[in-house]
């Protein structure tokens, strides 16, 4: 016989007691009779739509009492195609509820030739599945284990409403290896999102420079990082953060699904791309039409690209695309980039670049393959043209139009600068104490990269722990990769940066060539080159072209990091 109340109570770690009837005041009765006295109250009646609700000391945060209905109504499954009747997707209602185990148990049927009871009932219920798993069959024990496990990951989620030791503002990479920290060092961490956690990678179809990762997709990598971070007892809440409360040791998140008392606050709610809003953008965002060079740029080998932007990143990220694209046709609504005149010249002066000014994209459409036509606007005659390929292929649509900080929840909280970021010291730690930002919520001053949203997880969770022993994020040994062949990377300041902040510099270049690895591998084609100041020999930079530079770089890096100097890497011994 199975015992609902003890399966979830032991999937959550909480005593749970299962009432009479969804909508029959089924939380005002939990909290009068078994559940009175007791700090933390959750009330899953097992009826119709799946009501209660919780109560925290004495108030109720979901459901009311006389009738619940809200927990019925927590996106479960993100991907569920069919509309609940609420008109959302994905429902605790429409799994666990009685209609919801049937429609289940139906599409369990459709899907298995497996010989079942179930099917013996013209009129399939609920009812007829429990009794039918209490008999043995093995189809039905399937379809209850799968309704306790749905009610049991929902219920662990609601119970982080209770009083989390800090509470991680967004769900992309930053708050996610933030969350996975804390949580390993045994401190209840909740993790708050209201949309799909992940953030913007997950809109990438295919990540290849995440270090550590083979090909993989955003989606998949995020959802990786979620695992693990929950694997380490790390929870979730998808909701709304709507308010904060800062004043104090005792910190408040208003939520849409209630408050969340804390001791600290790390914001990582993150930056998107400006749309531009032509045609197309939205639906083929992730699938033609890119927002960063670096992570997509590869995708467009041996293709023609757009680049939409007038910019100081339109100017430098359309040289980086020539690395890839066959072409670069760089869109400027201006009579001329706005940018620095230097970075401008390196576009205009490339012979794979031709830039049009005073022109606008309206629109893309697709066809087998990817993109196929553009519409652009000429500014001064109002005329519009058909833009194709030169070999009628696919094409690549870069935008770089800034970016918006998703900082509407702290404005008037903590400091912003002039374009909205927030502002943090040394130690990641914003104009309040106790609240730290992370990722690209904190701006474009640092690369807009997951891994570098990662590391700065890592030293802002530091800082959080360890107040008397805090450390700065550096942002001087961050690696960058390019995956061309040959591979191309670098850390640090170039021979030009160096004398730019007043450094004497001295350059050493060593050719693959003379490597006995190089000549047995075949790959010949490569140098080193070291930036290192005059005088002391620190290392400044290493940039390296080549085969397998991307993993030559991180010793590089970590000589940096580590203040060594050429001679350091010199006298180390290499196999």
């Amino acid at each position: 016989v199975i015992n609902v109340a003890e399966e979830l109570g032991a999937q959550t770690g909480l005593k749970v007691k299962v009432g009479n009837d969804a909508n029959v005041a089924g939380l005002g009765e939990m909290w009068q009779g078994g559940g009175k006295g007791s700090k933390d109250v959750i009330m899953v009646t097992l009826g119709t739509g799946v009501g209660g609700g919780i109560i925290v000391d004495g108030h109720v945060v979901a459901g009311y009492n006389g009738a619940g209905g809200e927990i019925g109504h927590i996106t479960v499954n993100h991907d569920e195609i069919e509309a609940c009747n609420c008109g959302q997707y994905g429902c605790l209602e429409q799994y666990t509820s009685a209609t919801g185990i049937v429609r289940v148990a139906k599409r369990k049927l459709a899907k298995t030739n497996d010989e079942t009871s179930l099917r013996n009932f013209p009129e399939l219920t609920a009812k007829d599945v429990f009794d039918e798993a209490k008999s043995g069959d093995a189809v039905a024990l399937g379809l209850v284990d799968e309704v306790c496990g749905i009610l049991g990951s929902t219920l662990s989620n609601i119970a982080c409403v209770v009083d989390p030791e800090v509470v991680v503002i967004g769900g992309g990479p930053a708050g996610l290896t933030a969350g996975l920290y804390l949580a390993r060092a045994r401190y209840r961490v909740l993790i708050l999102e209201k949309d799909d956690f992940g953030g913007q990678i997950t809109i990438t179809d295919e990540v290849v420079n995440y270090p550590g990762v083979g090909r993989t997709s955003g989606r998949a990598l995020t959802q990786t990082m979620r695992n693990q971070a929950k694997d380490f007892g790390a929870e979730f809440l998808s909701a709304e953060a709507t308010g904060l409360d800062v004043n104090g040791d005792i910190k408040t998140v208003h939520t849409s699904r209630g408050d969340l008392k804390t001791f600290g606050i790390l914001i990582a709610t993150g930056a998107s791309p400006r749309k531009l809003g032509f045609a197309g953008e939205a639906e083929y965002a992730g699938r033609g039409v890119a927002y960063c060079a670096t992570c997509d740029g590869e995708f467009f080998t041996g293709r023609e690209v757009l680049v939409v932007g007038g910019g100081f990143a339109a100017a430098e990220e359309s040289v980086f695309l020539t690395k890839y694209a066959s072409k670069v046709t760089v869109l400027v609504r201006e009579p001329d980039f706005t940018c620095d005149a230097a970075v401008a010249a390196e576009a205009k002066n490339n012979p794979k670049i031709d830039v049009r000014y005073n022109v606008e994209l309206k629109g893309v459409t697709a066809g087998k393959g990817g993109l196929r036509e553009a519409t652009i606007l000429d500014r001064g005659t109002g005329e519009t043209e058909s833009w194709k390929p030169s070999d009628d292929g696919t094409f690549g649509v870069f935008v770089f139009a800034g970016y918006v900080p998703a900082t509407e929840l702290v404005r008037g909280v903590v400091e912003l600068d002039d374009h909205g970021y927030v502002v943090t010291r040394g130690y990641l730690e914003t104009s309040v104490p106790g609240v730290y930002a992370i990722g690209d919520v904190i701006g474009p001053r640092r690369i807009m990269l997951a891994h570098m949203a990662v590391a700065e997880a890592h030293t802002a969770v530091h800082n959080i722990l360890h107040p008397e022993d805090r450390k700065a994020q550096r942002y001087d040994v961050l690696p960058s990769a390019i995956f061309t062949a040959p591979e191309i990377a670098d850390v640090g300041l170039s021979e030009a940066q160096a004398k730019q902040q007043g450094f004497a510099v001295k350059t050493s270049v060593f050719q693959f060539r003379e490597l006995g690895k190089a000549q047995a591998m075949g790959e010949l084609a490569g140098l080193f080159k070291l930036v290192v100041e005059e005088g002391s020999g620190k290392l400044l930079g290493a940039h390296i072209a080549g085969a397998h530079a991307s993993d030559l770089i991180a010793e590089a890096t970590l000589a940096i990091q580590r203040g060594c100097t050429a001679r350091d890497l010199f006298e180390t011994i290499h196999a």
